[in-house]
This record gives C-alpha cells, structure tokens and sequence, in this order.
C-alpha cells in the first residue's frame, strides 16, 4: 500500500510511505496502485474521497537548497587536490 498525508508540508511537498501497511492513519489516504503520479510528486495538490487520492495536480518544485562546500573541500580547492588524485 502506498499513503500519502493529506496535509503538504511547508515546502508544498507531502509526505508519503510504501510498503506493506495494513492501515491508513488519520489524515493520510491511500493513493490507488494504478494511480498516475505526476513528475513532480510529492509536490501535489491532491483530492481524496472516502480516504482514496482520486487527484493529483503537479504543483512547482521548490529549488533545492545550495550545498555548501565541506572545511576538507574549500583546502583540497585551496591546495588545487584533484578527486581523481
């Protein structure tokens, strides 16, 4: 079974889980094994009716937080290091 909560996150993303679950919690639905997911999932709006997603619109992905380079990486870039070294 795979569930997702109903409520999106503060990113818009929802939470979801798969696996061999024997129940849905209070405030998740179950998203049907043939349901088309769009690309952007989890970032979905959704509709849900008797506790089933019947819905999924694509919603904007949010822009990914910048990594910043670890203490080792700004010295191996200081040092002019190589990965492949």
């Amino acid at each position: 079974m795979w569930i997702i909560e109903i409520q999106a996150n503060e990113l818009g993303g929802h939470s979801n889980q798969k696996g061999n679950l024997t129940i849905c919690p209070n405030g998740w639905a179950i998203i049907p094994d043939d349901f088309v997911v769009p690309e952007s999932f989890p970032f979905v709006d959704i509709e849900v009716e008797d506790g089933f997603v019947t819905a999924m619109t694509p919603r904007e992905m949010p822009e990914p937080e910048p990594v910043e380079p670890t203490d080792a990486e700004i010295l191996d870039a200081l040092l002019g290091v190589s990965e492949n070294e």
